[in-house]
């Protein structure tokens, strides 16, 4: 047996090591003029790697066009406002692929024909904002990788009636984990965005502390001093929650207005100690005048890019409260077929949960459970076995992400927030779980295993008996 262990310890050690020396990828691209300033975008990809077992591999691109616009579409075809020079990434992330990813190599493109006045409006300004988040989102193009960048697309909006100025903030690395997960890289502003200390942006928002008279003193309509308080409130949530933060100044945002703002985060080798966890990254704005806005970006530390996973949010516990806790898992899916899917079937294994508590967080696309009254777009939850939970999503519209005229890949995906309370019989052995996804009739796609794990304590009749032998020599030796 120890042979056995010995031997599988020291292939993974040679498959990680392997793994390491890959010699790194890159990527090119062309800039092919189609007609007077108009260009076309033409990547330059290494070959794939398949993963014995997994899907075809396919290359997720996402293109940074240097003037605060992007686009996500594989050739895409531009014609930038003005002359001049624009430093383009493309951030190139393999689906399903075993190689290293390739690195952001940015280039500096010379413009010499501006916009033909009739294309003035076909290349609109792209963002992130959602109906839901009209004013401030996140996203971020790849999955979080230990030692490796991530773009993050930070959109905001004005959505006063008058024109702002205020401040950004990003925080990162949670206060719940041990590790720290990112290390600030580098911000690309492309509206006179200013960096500034977290502590400035922080005392840009501060009312007097000096009681009642000072307040009433405040030359500011009540309104505005409640959006102060408002704002205070969410910044300090924020920097108890989080270790880290960076922020900017913005200025003049005009209503109805929409800006990017490109942030590069990269993680960091301890990040591997919470492989498939579920962590936060959160943005708020504070405008100088008008409602603050908060958006947390939810998502699942990886080893690679799979954009099926499964996640569990602190996968690291302590046993001694384990009858009281509940665990919160998270399966996200995507279509990555060329067609849309109406079915999407999730079998969720797990051990050491109560089959008879079983509440569903949040189900995305958006949907009701199913009832007498509603049994199309809704769905269902079952156990068909003690360690078996299956969700199926009835009567949807997925778009596949290499579907024709897709162009926003968020539309493609989804996830499943659930929470269980565990089995109080459970012995003290971590929890492992692991997810199907099945689109329609297609082949189910099995995901990574996500695991808890307790920490180790001390027995309370160990400690006790600790306790006792001090309170011995503390009576033996008074002095």
């Amino acid at each position: 047996m120890k042979r056995c262990l010995l031997l599988c310890i020291c292939l993974w050690l040679a498959g990680s090591l392997l793994h390491a020396q890959q010699p790194e990828r890159t990527v090119d691209f062309d800039l092919t003029e189609k007609s007077p300033g108009v260009y076309r975008l033409e990547p330059q990809l290494p070959p794939l790697q398949p993963i014995p077992g997994a899907p075809a591999p396919f290359w997720r691109l996402f293109w940074e066009l240097g003037d605060g616009n992007f686009s996500f579409e594989a050739e895409p075809t531009y014609a930038w406002p003005d002359t001049g020079t624009y430093e383009i990434h493309l951030w190139a992330t393999g689906a399903y692929d075993n190689g290293r990813p390739p690195r952001d190599r940015p280039k500096h493109k010379r413009i010499t024909k501006p916009r033909p006045s009739q294309y003035a409006s076909a290349f609109p300004l792209q963002d992130v904002l959602t109906a839901d988040a009209p004013g401030l989102a996140l996203m971020a193009v790849r999955e979080p990788v230990p030692e490796e960048d991530l773009l993050f697309v930070l959109s905001y909006a004005g959505t006063e009636p008058q024109a702002v100025s205020g401040q950004l903030h990003l925080f990162f690395n949670e206060q719940a984990y041990q590790a720290r997960h990112f290390d600030f890289v580098e911000a690309r502003t492309h509206w006179g965005e200013q960096q500034i200390p977290p502590a400035l942006a922080m005392r840009a928002v501060m009312l007097p502390q000096n009681g009642d008279a000072a307040w009433a003193a405040l030359d500011m309509p009540l309104s505005q001093k409640a959006n102060r308080l408002e704002a205070l409130e969410a910044l300090g949530e924020a920097r108890q929650a989080f270790r880290d933060a960076v922020a900017w100044q913005f200025a003049e945002l005009q209503p109805g207005e929409r800006r990017n703002l490109f942030v590069v985060l990269r993680g960091t080798p301890q990040m591997l100690a919470d492989t498939n966890a579920t962590i936060h990254v959160r943005a708020v704005l504070t405008p100088d005048f008008g409602q603050p806005r908060v958006y947390d970006l939810e998502m699942s530390i990886a080893t690679g890019h799979d954009p099926n996973r499964l996640s569990v949010r602190n996968p690291r516990r302590s046993y001694r409260r384990f009858r009281k806790q509940h665990f919160d898992w998270r399966i996200q899916f995507q279509n990555d077929g060329k067609g849309p899917a109406e079915r999407v079937q999730l079998d969720f294994f797990v051990r050491g949960m109560d089959t008879s508590r079983v509440r569903v967080q949040e189900v995305s696309p958006a949907l009701p459970p199913c009832s007498a009254r509603i049994r199309q777009g809704c769905y269902t939850t079952r156990w068909p076995q003690e360690d078996h939970l299956q969700i199926v999503l009835h009567d949807i519209y997925l778009p596949g992400s290499r579907q024709p005229g897709v162009r926003h890949r968020d539309s493609t995906r989804g996830h499943v927030a659930l929470r269980l309370w565990p089995d109080p019989h459970w012995p003290k052995r971590p929890l492992r779980a692991r997810a199907e996804i099945v689109f329609d009739r297609e082949p189910p796609i099995r995901t990574n295993r996500a695991s808890v794990r307790f920490r180790p304590g001390l027995s309370p009749a160990l400690v006790a008996g600790w306790r006792a032998r001090a309170d011995g020599l503390q009576q033996s030796f008074p002095g």
